[in-house]
């Protein structure tokens, strides 16, 4: 009986332990861009925004929804931008979202940096909170990052 049940474990972490990879390698990848963004945040002289949970939930689940599409797009499935995913909370908001991918997640912020429409909104002086995700999918990162006004 023993055996069986050991056997059953080993199945369950075989099957199970590359999932928790997965999730945990996202959570270093959410560390390295937001490492990144304060970075550019304090050299700009501009404060570091408070991580707001519910920001952080709207951007994993929106970057997951994004790999599985296959394509990044500021409007979801049913056509609702960032306000309207983050609207759940009852809150009115004005929310700046910023999209990114590539293989090398060291290369998102430079590229925001580089591009004035991005640059603005990672750069802005209105946001107090923000919130990030990151999702890997076939070997392309997913960054989804929301500034809260």
């Amino acid at each position: 009986m023993k055996v069986i049940r050991n056997f059953y474990i080993g199945i369950v972490l075989i099957l199970f332990l590359p999932l928790m990879n997965i999730f945990s390698q996202e959570e270093e990848a959410e560390k390295i861009v937001l490492t990144s963004l304060v970075t550019a945040r304090l050299k700009n002289n501009l404060p570091v925004l408070t991580l707001d949970e519910q920001l952080i939930k709207t951007a994993r689940d929106y970057s997951k929804e994004l790999a599985f599409r296959g394509a990044l797009s500021h409007r979801d499935l049913r056509g609702g931008r960032a306000a309207e995913r983050f609207a759940w909370t009852r809150r009115t908001v004005i929310l700046g979202e910023i999209l990114g991918a590539g293989e090398d997640l060291t290369s998102l912020t430079p590229a925001w940096l580089n591009s004035p429409g991005h640059r603005k909104i990672l750069l802005g002086t209105q946001w107090k909170a923000w919130g990030l995700g990151v999702t890997l999918q076939s070997k392309v990162w997913i960054a989804v990052v929301l500034f809260l006004e």
